[in-house]
C-alpha cells in the first residue's frame, strides 16, 4: 500500500512560501522603523497591515490544511486513492479565502495603524475586530488542529496494533509453495511472509515521513501557546498580568516558528537521503 503524500507536501511548501512573505513584510517595516524611528499612518502602513493580516492568518489555515490533508491520507490507508492535481489546487486556494476576506475588511474599515513600533495592524482600541478577524479564527484553528492530531494518533495506535496482531497470524497461515532444489528434489518455501514484511516496512517508512512532515504544524501550535495564553488573559480583562514582562517574554517563542520550519524540512531531507 502506498500513502499519497502529494497533497500535504504541497501544503507544506505553501506554508513555507507564506512564512517567507510574512517575514519579508516585517523586515521591510522594521527597516523603515530603524531608519525613521517611527512608522506613520498612510497607504504604506495600510498595505503593510493588510499583508501582515493575510500572511499570518494564511499560515494558520495552512496548518489546518496540513492537518486535514493528513487526516484524508489516514482515511485512505484502507482504501488508497490517487490525489488529483485539481484537489491539491483546491486545498491550497482554500487557505487564502478567509485571510483575504478579513484583511480586506480590516483595511476597508480604516483600522490599520502602526502598532508595537515596527509594523502596522488593527488598532489596539479595536479589540472586537482583533478577536473577530484574527484571534477568534486562530483559536478555532488551533482547537481543530489538536482534535485532528489526537484522532490521527489514536488511529495509528489502533492500526499498528491490529497489524502486529495480524502479522503473526499471516505468518502461521502463509502458503507454502513448491521450490525445485539443486539436487532435483522438491522443497517448500513461504512467500507470504516476505511479502507481508516488505509491505509493512514500506508502510512504516511512508508513515515516518508523513509524521516528520507533520512536525511543523505540531511545533507551530506549541510555539503559539504562550501568545494564545496572553490573548485569553487580555480578553479576561486582566491587563496587568497580560502586560507583565514574563508573559511578554514568553511570546517571543513565536519568533522560532521559522526555525521549526527549517528544522522539520532539514530532518525530512536527511531522512529521504538516508532512506
Amino acid at each position: 500500500m502506498s500513502i499519497p503524500l502529494a497533497d500535504f507536501t504541497a501544503n507544506k511548501s505553501l506554508c513555507e512560501s507564506i512564512d517567507f512573505i510574512n517575514s519579508a513584510n516585517n523586515t521591510i517595516s522594521g527597516a523603515i522603523y530603524v531608519r525613521d524611528h517611527a512608522l506613520y499612518s498612510g497607504a504604506a502602513c495600510r498595505f503593510n497591515g493588510w499583508i501582515g493580516q493575510v500572511s499570518v492568518q494564511a499560515t494558520d489555515f495552512s496548518i489546518l490544511a496540513i492537518g486535514i490533508s493528513t487526516l484524508l491520507v489516514v482515511a485512505r490507508m484502507t482504501q488508497p486513492a490517487k490525489i488529483s492535481r485539481l484537489q491539491i489546487i483546491c486545498v491550497c486556494l482554500s487557505v487564502w479565502i478567509i485571510p483575504l476576506t478579513t484583511g480586506t475588511v480590516a483595511t476597508a474599515l480604516g483600522v490599520m495603524v502602526p502598532v508595537n513600533n515596527n509594523w502596522c495592524w488593527i488598532a489596539a482600541d479595536r479589540t472586537d475586530l482583533r478577536y473577530a478577524l484574527t484571534h477568534g479564527w486562530r483559536l478555532a484553528v488551533f482547537f481543530l488542529t489538536v482534535l485532528i492530531y489526537a484522532y490521527i494518533y489514536w488511529f495509528f495506535q489502533r492500526h499498528m496494533k491490529s497489524m502486529l496482531i495480524a502479522e503473526p497470524r499471516s505468518e502461521a497461515e502463509g502458503e507454502l509453495l513448491p521450490q525445485a532444489s539443486a539436487e532435483g528434489g522438491t522443497g517448500y518455501t513461504s512467500f507470504a511472509n516476505d511479502d507481508i514484511r516488505k509491505r509493512s516496512q514500506k508502510m512504516e517508512r511512508e508513515v515516518r515521513r508523513m509524521l516528520v512532515l507533520n512536525g511543523y504544524p505540531i511545533l507551530y501550535v506549541i510555539l503559539w501557546i504562550p501568545g494564545i495564553t496572553s490573548r485569553l488573559i487580555q480578553a479576561s480583562g486582566n491587563n496587568a498580568v497580560a502586560s507583565s514582562r514574563v508573559l511578554m517574554g514568553l511570546q517571543t517563542s513565536t519568533q522560532f516558528v521559522g526555525l521549526a520550519n527549517a528544522v522539520t524540512y532539514g530532518w525530512n531531507q536527511q531522512w529521504r537521503q538516508g532512506r
